[in-house]
Order: C-alpha cells, then sequence, then structure tokens
C-alpha cells in the first residue's frame, strides 16, 4: 500500500500562499517539490483564471523528461460571503478536490491511488499508545517552562497567559 504522505503534493492552499488566484489574471509561479528522491526539485506552475474554463498548467523534470500538464480549475462561493474558494478538478475521477497528489506521471486525487494515510496502517491501541506519548512530552515541555528561573505565575495579582495555558493544558489531559 502507498502512504499519500510519502507523494508528492500539489494543494490550492499552497498556491493560494503564492498569490496565484488572481482574479482574471495569468500568473506564474514556482513550486518546491520532491519527485523521486530529487528534494531540490522545483516546478513552474501557472494559474490561468482569465479563461471560461480556469486551469493551471504544470512544468518540470517528470521521470527525465520535461512534461506540462493542465488541470481544470472551479471556484465555488466561500460559505462566509467573503471572496470564493478554488477547487482542483481531478483528470481521472472528476472530484473536486483540494489537493492533488503526483502518482505514475499524473496527479490525481487520493481516491484515484491503491493507497492509504500511514497513521490508518496502525492498530487503535497503537494509535492511542502515540497520542498518550505525545501527550506526556507536551507535559514534559510545559513543565520545563513553569520550572523556567524567570517564569512568573502571577503578575499584578493576576495570573499569566503563559500559565493559564500550563494549566488548561494539564487539566485537557
Amino acid at each position: 500500500m502507498i502512504a499519500y504522505e510519502d507523494l508528492p503534493a500539489i494543494s490550492v492552499y499552497d498556491l493560494a500562499k503564492l498569490g496565484a488566484f488572481q482574479p482574471d489574471a495569468r500568473v506564474q509561479c514556482t513550486h518546491p517539490f520532491t519527485l523521486a528522491g530529487n528534494f531540490g526539485a522545483q516546478v513552474s506552475i501557472a494559474v490561468y483564471t482569465n479563461h471560461a474554463q480556469p486551469f493551471i498548467t504544470i512544468t518540470g523534470m517528470f521521470n527525465g523528461q520535461n512534461r506540462s500538464v493542465n488541470i481544470n480549475l472551479i471556484s465555488r462561493p466561500f460559505n462566509l460571503n467573503k471572496g470564493v474558494l478554488w477547487h482542483f478538478i481531478c483528470p481521472s475521477t472528476g472530484i473536486h478536490c483540494r489537493k492533488l497528489f503526483y502518482y505514475e506521471g499524473s496527479f490525481l486525487h487520493r481516491k484515484a491511488i491503491p493507497g492509504t494515510y500511514s497513521k490508518n496502517n496502525y492498530t487503535v491501541a497503537t494509535r492511542n499508545a502515540v497520542t498518550n506519548y505525545n501527550n506526556i512530552l507536551v507535559l514534559a515541555s510545559l513543565a520545563k517552562k513553569a520550572t523556567a528561573p524567570y517564569f512568573r505565575p502571577v503578575y499584578a495579582g493576576k495570573p499569566t497567559k503563559t500559565y493559564k495555558k500550563i494549566v488548561n493544558k494539564i487539566k485537557a489531559t
């Protein structure tokens, strides 16, 4: 089984952080990418929102050859009435998604790839043990912060924000 975390991916969120979704424009940007152990790879992404059917073009070295892949986009109104949310349209399944994974030469939605998230391969007992271990690590870091030489639990007769966070974390576990 393939773990989705191990596959290179492109998400709408990453492209939005790069400023790729300008209204009625053509925006060119580069995205860091990991393909077949090449950790320094960059792909060039052009986002075309000025067409009747918006799309992105991903250009880069795929499997040792220069390729260009077009993926259609769709915009939907944001539920808070503040602009639009962009979604990819998976070329294989037609599903509207916010993240596409690179698998066997094309960008696909996770339902088109035979795999799972790696956490799903663990038993429930193992997942609970990992969660408990992580909680212990968080509590240990909070205890270290609380025993620092200049830590102040109270300032001007009121508990400090840091102290409140520590107490709330301890009560939650």
